[in-house]
């Protein structure tokens, strides 16, 4: 596993969601440590950083309390839209070719 300061974790992190070895609470509370406390942008490409940004506000508002998603709508995301939003991000950096993934 990597640093998190080392930006093949978030790469690592999306492959793990994907593959349903961690939760999406999992994904979004590692998600918020590794790019919003020890990441820093300077080492991201600029397609990594809009993407990642776009992918920090899906992650950062994920609930999976039907209540809130229902008391508050377009407040928060819910478990299918922040995993259609990694998988848009793992796509569009694939197509881009700055994908990196040791699997």
């Amino acid at each position: 596993m990597y640093e998190n300061t080392d930006k093949r974790r978030i790469y690592w992190l999306i492959d793990q969601y994907l593959s349903d070895k961690i939760t999406a609470w999992d994904f979004t509370s590692f998600y918020f440590s590794c790019y919003n406390v020890e990441m820093k942008s300077a080492f991201l490409t600029p397609t990594e950083d809009k993407l990642f940004a776009e992918l920090d506000t899906v992650a950062g508002r994920f609930t999976d309390i039907e209540e809130d998603l229902i008391k508050y709508p377009g407040t928060y995301f819910s478990e299918p839209e922040l995993k259609s939003k990694v998988m848009d991000v793992k796509k569009k950096l694939q197509e881009n070719g700055d994908w990196q993934s040791d699997t």
